[in-house]
This record gives structure tokens, C-alpha cells and sequence, in this order.
């Protein structure tokens, strides 16, 4: 498994600084939106300034979408629309992919599992 023993790596490399690392892999799954309006599906639950000048490839943030908790990285935009891998706990995530399989009816959208 290519994370063994990567967060004992990485506190070993974060020695002598205010940082550490806690592997929490376990407990969150990932969720993956893309293609050309998913930022607008994204937009209807999250607070979040959406838009490609202020969230574009690599940012990622923690925020809430339809009142769950979530780290949303954006992986990318292929040309095809936006990239967004969304971390939530997995107590959540049937939760959240319903939400998002609802909000996604308003364009046209379906979901793929």
C-alpha cells in the first residue's frame, strides 16, 4: 500500500516545526464531480467562492455543502469542465451523493456510481 507508513514519514520530515501529520484516510471517502456545470451543482449547497479566478486547478478548501462537512479539491479543468474531488466522512457521503444526484436534476445532469 503506497500510504504505509507515510504519515511517519511525514512527521519525521516536519520535525522542529509547528506541523504534524495524522492519517484519517480511514474515515473519509471521496467523491468525484466533474464535467461543464460542475461548479454550478457545487455552487447550489456551498458558501464557497466558486468561481475559476477564485477557486481554479489546486486550491482546495474545507467548507460545508448542503450542510456537510467537506474538503473540496479541485484536480482540474480538462477542457470538459472542472475537476472536483470532494472529502467528506463517510457517515456523510450517502448523505452528500444524494444531495448532489438532486441538485445535478436542475441541469440535466445524472450521476454516474
Amino acid at each position: 500500500m503506497a500510504r504505509a507508513g507515510l504519515a511517519d514519514r511525514l512527521i519525521e520530515a516536519l520535525a522542529g516545526l509547528h506541523a504534524t501529520a495524522v492519517d484519517i484516510g480511514d474515515g473519509a471517502t471521496t467523491i468525484r464531480l466533474a464535467g461543464p456545470r460542475a461548479r454550478d451543482v457545487l455552487a447550489k449547497g456551498c458558501p464557497l467562492d466558486l468561481h475559476p479566478r477564485a477557486f481554479g486547478p489546486g486550491r482546495v478548501a474545507q467548507s460545508v455543502i448542503a450542510q456537510a462537512d467537506a474538503v473540496i479539491h479541485q484536480t482540474a479543468d480538462d477542457g470538459g469542465g472542472p475537476v472536483f474531488e470532494i472529502h467528506v466522512r463517510r457517515s456523510f457521503a450517502e448523505y452528500l451523493w444524494l444531495w448532489l444526484a438532486d441538485a445535478a436534476l436542475e441541469f440535466g445532469l445524472g450521476v454516474d456510481r
